[in-house]
Parts: C-alpha cells; sequence; structure tokens
C-alpha cells in the first residue's frame, strides 16, 4: 500500500486526514512515524469489517510517500484483538512531550 498524501498525514490538514483515514494527525518531530501508523491503523479498521486482520511486514517513509507491506489473514476471533493495538496520543503543547493511552485491554 503506498500513501502520497504525505501533507496530509504529517499535520498539515488534520481535517482532512480525519475524514480520509480517521485519525487526526499531529505536526512534530514523530509525524513520519505518525503517518505510518495512521495508515496502519486505516487499514486494519478496513479488514476488520470483512472478519480480516492485518500483520505489517516492512513500513518506510521515504520524500513525500510512504509505502506498508501487509500480510492480510482471515480470522474472526483475532480482529477481536484490533482494538488491544490502538492508542490515544496526548501530547504536550509546551515541551513535546507525549503519552499513549490504549483503547482497549486484551484480557486471556
Amino acid at each position: 500500500v503506498t500513501c502520497t498524501d504525505m501533507g496530509v498525514l504529517c499535520g498539515n490538514n488534520s481535517e482532512a486526514a480525519f475524514a480520509k483515514y480517521g485519525s487526526i494527525s499531529l505536526k512534530g518531530a514523530y509525524c513520519h512515524e505518525m503517518a505510518l501508523r495512521i495508515a496502519l491503523g486505516s487499514i486494519e479498521s478496513h479488514c476488520a469489517r470483512y472478519k480480516r486482520y492485518i500483520r505489517p511486514l516492512l513500513s518506510i517513509s521515504v520524500d513525500f510517500y510512504i509505502r506498508l507491506f501487509v500480510r492480510v489473514f482471515t480470522g474472526a476471533a483475532r480482529v477481536k484483538d484490533s482494538a488491544s493495538k490502538k492508542a490515544y496520543v496526548y501530547r504536550c503543547v509546551g515541551c513535546d512531550s507525549f503519552h499513549l493511552q490504549r483503547v482497549g485491554d486484551r484480557k486471556s
């Protein structure tokens, strides 16, 4: 999967990122990593609708695009674990530090 809209994914237009990917992007030193995670989250949520889940193999961020290599599997039981892979990012505007809060937790 190749995404060529790094301006949207790196925080220049958060409204467009929410409309296209279902996430709000933030500007920061880690914007390219966040762009990869937003794209992976979008792919995961679209696959979950069809009882499929993904395993990322390789992700590359180069210049103005990102490229993701994922393997897609079928399994309704593993799709339920997708919430434990996602998190909200809380960022301090003063010092640019951040904290992650997981959306879900996997129970055995």
